[in-house]
């Protein structure tokens, strides 16, 4: 799609010039994916805490994840970590940054997100090019979830203006990831807790009680 290759030149042109973001000769190349995701990534976590499981590399520290280039050789793994008694989840991921080590081209993936995504991926990911501190994973997310999301809110309101009616769809999609973080932040303060007062809990007791988040979300928070 030659119009999607031209909209993430000019987001991480509109990503440099005008939100100060470092110049990179990211996204100059396009790759052809066999797969509809470019990595699988792991996540796990011990079932009676908010606590990631961490894997350990060089250079960038200590990540909450670990990819792989098939979705089999992540099912493998989840499987090794559920035998250890940890929970997991496996999820493909579409874009990734190689913060600013190599050169990042333009995944087939990445193509199918409608563009007001593809736009907010380039900045989310040319942020993680821009500045990334070493086994910090959650602030360096944090940053570039928000750089990403006020980011491309500028760029349709600089290329489409002020009625932009995708700059209005953004701005709602921003406001109910605000709502959400506000709910789940303080879901999960109340489930440690739980867990804390909780040190015995059986499957079906928690099983129960992540149902509970379920039901306040439908009633306090999706249905409004």
């Amino acid at each position: 799609d030659r119009r999607k290759l031209s909209l993430v030149e000019k987001a991480r042109d509109f990503a440099e010039s005008d939100l100060g973001l470092k110049h990179t000769q990211n996204y100059e190349t396009f790759v052809l994916l066999d797969l509809p995701y470019v990595s699988y990534v792991v996540n796990a976590a011990p079932k009676n805490k908010l606590e990631h499981h961490m894997w350990h590399y060089p250079v960038v520290g200590s990540m909450p994840y670990k990819g792989f280039p098939t979705p089999e050789e992540a099912k493998t793994e989840a499987e090794n970590l559920k035998d250890l008694g940890l929970d997991t989840y496996v999820r493909g991921v579409s874009a990734y940054s190689t913060l600013g080590w190599f050169k990042d081209p333009i995944f087939s993936s990445m193509l199918r997100y409608p563009d007001h995504d593809l736009v907010n991926t380039i900045i989310h990911e040319t942020v993680h090019a821009t500045i990334y501190i070493k086994s910090q994973a959650d602030f360096n997310e944090r940053l570039a979830v928000f750089v990403g999301n006020l980011g491309t809110e500028l760029f349709y309101l600089k290329f489409e203006g002020a009625d932009s009616a995708t700059l209005r769809k953004i701005r709602t999609e921003n406001n109910d990831q605000k709502l959400f973080s506000e709910f789940i932040s303080k879901e999960l303060k109340d489930l440690s807790e739980w867990y804390a007062k909780n040190p015995s809990f059986s499957e079906k007791q928690r099983e129960d009680r992540l149902n509970e988040i379920k039901v306040n979300f439908v009633s306090n928070l999706k249905s409004k």
